[in-house]
């Protein structure tokens, strides 16, 4: 198994110029044979920011609630947005697995 450093997460930390990270989770969702849409929720009670990272590309996707908008999963794509606003993760059909990184912070 091999161990990865926080302080190899820094410079991404840095980038998003997060002064506090409040949680930092991994998403894996294995592949089904139909995309599923998870329930929708809001990361934090509280105003900060949620930053979701796309690890690999595959036709999962994150939709928010109030506008339906979707951010369909490419690599190295990162979208942001305030942690109280409302959306689902779905799972994927043409890759073994969908990740994200999912980073709530100031």
């Amino acid at each position: 198994y091999q161990y990865l450093s926080p302080l190899r997460l820094y410079p991404f930390f840095r980038d998003l110029d997060a002064n506090a990270v409040v949680k930092c989770k991994a998403n894996l969702n294995p592949r089904t044979s139909e995309i599923i849409k998870h329930s929708y929720h809001k990361d934090m009670p509280f105003e900060c920011k949620t930053a979701v990272f796309y690890v690999n590309t595959c036709d999962g996707y994150t939709e928010f609630e109030e506008c339906g908008t979707r951010v369909e999963s490419v690599a190295g794509r990162i979208v942001i947005f305030p942690s109280n606003l409302s959306h689902t993760g779905t799972s994927c059909t043409n890759d073994k697995k969908r990740i994200v990184m999912n980073i709530n912070y100031f």
